[in-house]
């Protein structure tokens, strides 16, 4: 109505906030809409939409992010991968996405993260996979101040590739979860023991512990640079059932 009133331009300062249904025709954004976003005309191409009831699905969301360069507002739920490949909105949009599903990669969980300046509702993910870059990544979203991601506190999760110490321990310490590292804990000799060499490192105990089901007992560890005494390959082999190789001598 208003964008009908004038042959002028039409600028809202504030947003346009309406239910999906008066916002949306089906799968495209509604006649009212376009009229008030149209680009050759009286409408304002950079407004603001909020979808302020209703529920959207990715295509309709994608109509609607379509039709204006402005901040989008909208609830919406999805898988974690169909939200990874189908938001087509930024961190600049305010979009509450909840993941549905109880299981979800580390690497869905972070693109849904940048497509959105409001945190992700993942509470209901009990397995999350991925590597540990990116299962790391997201424990940092998670953790931020305010959080970025919300993920339950006792999820399962299984790295795959090569961590480091430092990695593994982040990963176990974030979860009362079981940590499952499909390929190996690396790291030099230093790394792997205290400093005086005379113990574990308390980080390489944690993700090897199996004290509340929380570390890998079973995890493969590999010694990658550093000459190790007996004794202290005695207390890396005795961290694990898993395999341990010395890259470097033992001396």
């Amino acid at each position: 109505l208003i964008a009908d009133a004038t042959t002028g331009t039409v600028d809202f300062v504030a947003a346009i906030s309406d239910s999906a249904a008066n916002l949306l025709n089906g799968d495209a954004i509604s006649d009212d809409l376009a009229q008030a976003t149209a680009t050759g005309g009286a409408g304002d191409a950079g407004v603001d939409i909020t979808v302020a009831s209703g529920t959207v699905s990715l295509t309709q969301l994608a109509a609607i992010h379509a039709a204006t360069s402005g901040k989008i507002t909208s609830d919406i739920s999805a898988s974690a991968a169909d939200l990874a490949g189908g938001l087509d909105t930024t961190s600049g949009d305010a979009i509450t996405a909840t993941v549905t599903g109880t299981s979800a990669t580390a690497a869905h969980l972070n693109t849904i993260n940048g497509k959105t300046s409001v945190a992700v509702i993942a509470t209901g993910v009990e397995t999350i996979t991925g590597s540990a870059s990116d299962v790391v990544t997201l424990i940092t979203a998670h953790k931020a101040d305010p959080s970025e991601i919300n993920i339950d506190g006792d999820y399962n999760v299984t790295v795959s590739g090569d961590v480091s110490v430092d990695q593994a321990n982040t990963i176990v310490l974030d979860t009362t979860g079981t940590a499952d590292f499909t390929g190996k804990i690396t790291d030099t000799a230093a790394n792997l023991l205290n400093g005086a060499g005379t113990a574990l490192n308390a980080k390489l105990t944690a993700a090897t512990s199996a004290v509340n089901g929380e570390g890998d007992g079973a995890v493969n560890v590999t010694v990658a640079s550093g000459t190790v005494t007996a004794a202290q390959a005695h207390l890396i082999a005795d961290a694990t059932t898993g395999t341990v190789d010395f890259v470097a001598a033992i001396s």
